[in-house]
Formats: C-alpha cells, structure tokens, sequence
C-alpha cells in the first residue's frame, strides 16, 4: 500500500531506516485478519521494543506508533476464534508499549 519511500530522516546511519522498515512490515502483520498473523507480529513486536530500549532516540521515534498500532490489532481480536493467542500477546504488547510511552 502506497507507503512513501522517503530515505529516512536525512545524516546519521542506515539503521533508522532499516528500523522503520520492518516495523512497517511488522505494522501490517499487526492489522492482518489472521489471528496468526497478528500473533506472530505483537511477539516481534516486543523483542523490538527491547532492542529499541538500548537507543533511546530510536524508541522516542516508534513507541508511540507501536502502541497505535497495537491497540488497533487488539480492535480486531472480536471475530477472532478461542485461545487464538492474538488477543494475550497483543495485550502484553499494549502493556510493554504504553511503559515505553511513558518514560
């Protein structure tokens, strides 16, 4: 979907781009209508968000849109089945997020 292909915020490393990549890959795993999907990407998601802890700059950049995009994946847990898994990792995921938001 017509994503931008901005090359980043300009100076600095590659890293941030390569970040913003796969959290954008990671993102639409998060709003997929699989369950397994969704499953799959909120567990990425939190070891991103550990690795995202070491850079601060990094983790100022993204939390806020990781728990964005967190709360809307757990908007579609609904028509999920049972014990899906989706629905507990995405609320790990929401609890990590709003930690990082908050610091």
């Amino acid at each position: 979907g017509g994503g931008s292909s901005s090359g980043g915020g300009g100076g600095g490393t590659g890293a941030a781009v390569n970040v913003k990549s796969i959290l954008r890959r990671l993102f639409a795993f998060q709003t997929h209508p699989e369950p397994s999907k969704r499953l799959g990407a909120s567990v990425a998601l939190q070891r991103c968000l550990i690795e995202l802890r070491q850079h601060p700059a990094l983790m100022e950049a993204h939390a806020l849109e990781i728990l964005e995009v967190t709360l809307r994946s757990l908007r579609l847990v609904e028509g999920d089945p049972p014990r899906a898994g989706a629905e507990e990792a995405g609320a790990l995921l929401a609890r990590a997020a709003t930690r990082a938001v908050a610091r």
